[in-house]
Order: structure tokens, then C-alpha cells, then sequence
């Protein structure tokens, strides 16, 4: 009995070892999402429309609040009002020179120029995005990172 009693009580304690580890990962994983879901709260991004080249179709918005965001990190795309069509945009960062109107205008029916006026290198306060639509109507430019949104602009008219 001693073998068995001993045996039972071995195979007791690496059941909650494993338990208790399983648990220890599982509450890191939780609080890994939890400090992505603070960051994006606090790091949303806010823009104005800081021009409109109708001609071309172009908007450009100035981000005035929130970002310290990875670009590689962030999903970009274009959602049109009152439709389930989604255009996926991959931005285009660009110097101050060659963030024009003139540039995006050559590009696809539709894409994204980025202008990093800070020089941190992350989408941000301060920083200049160029979206070109690739028809009329109204879309919004929407950001998710890392699996939450962080922008969801005014719908804009093309």
C-alpha cells in the first residue's frame, strides 16, 4: 500500500504542476492581449483632412492625435459606406519630396503614400497619409493593429 499511496500521490502532484504551469501561461498569454488592447486604446489615432485633390481623387489627413504605431504592424484598408467592400492598402513611405499628389495620381486606382515628418519611423502624431480611392463614393480608411481597430476616419467623398 505504501508503493501505491506513494505512486498516487506522485502522479497527484505532476497533474497539478502541470495544471499550475498551464495556468501560469495561459494568464501570460491573457495579459500579453491585455497590454495590446491598452496600447491601442491609448495609441488610437485621430485625423483631419488636411487636403482634397478631387481631380484625382486624393485625400490627405493629418494624424493630430495618438500613433507610436509599427507600420508593418498596422492593416490599412479603404471600407466603402453603406457596402461590405473592403480594398486592403499596403502604404508607401515616402520623403518629403516625393509626397505629392503627382506621384500617388500615377500609382494604381487605389493606394496609400505615408510621410513620416517626425522621423521616429512609426505612424504617429504629426505624420501625413495619402489615400487615392479607385472610383466615386464615400469610403473610410480604417487601421488595425495587431487585431484591434485603431483608426476609423470620417467617411470621405470621391
Amino acid at each position: 500500500m505504501d508503493k501505491k499511496f506513494v505512486g498516487i500521490i506522485g502522479l497527484g502532484m505532476a497533474v497539478a504542476i502541470i495544471y499550475t504551469g498551464l495556468l501560469l501561461m495561459y494568464s501570460g498569454i491573457l495579459s500579453g492581449e491585455k497590454g495590446n488592447l491598452k496600447k491601442a486604446v491609448e495609441n488610437s489615432l485621430l485625423v483631419k483632412t488636411y487636403s482634397r485633390n478631387e481631380s484625382m481623387n486624393i485625400v490627405t489627413f493629418l494624424i493630430t492625435e495618438g500613433g507610436d504605431l509599427d507600420m508593418n504592424e498596422t492593416l490599412w484598408r479603404l471600407e466603402e459606406k453603406n457596402s461590405s467592400k473592403n480594398i486592403l492598402l499596403s502604404p508607401a513611405k515616402m520623403g518629403k519630396n516625393e509626397f505629392t499628389d503627382l506621384n500617388l495620381y500615377g500609382d494604381e486606382k487605389h493606394s496609400m503614400y505615408w510621410y513620416d515628418a517626425i522621423g521616429d519611423g512609426k505612424i504617429g502624431k504629426g505624420d501625413f497619409i495619402k489615400v487615392k480611392a479607385p472610383q466615386d463614393g464615400d469610403y473610410y480608411l480604417v487601421a488595425i493593429w495587431k487585431g484591434y481597430p485603431v483608426l476609423f476616419s470620417m467617411a470621405f467623398h470621391y
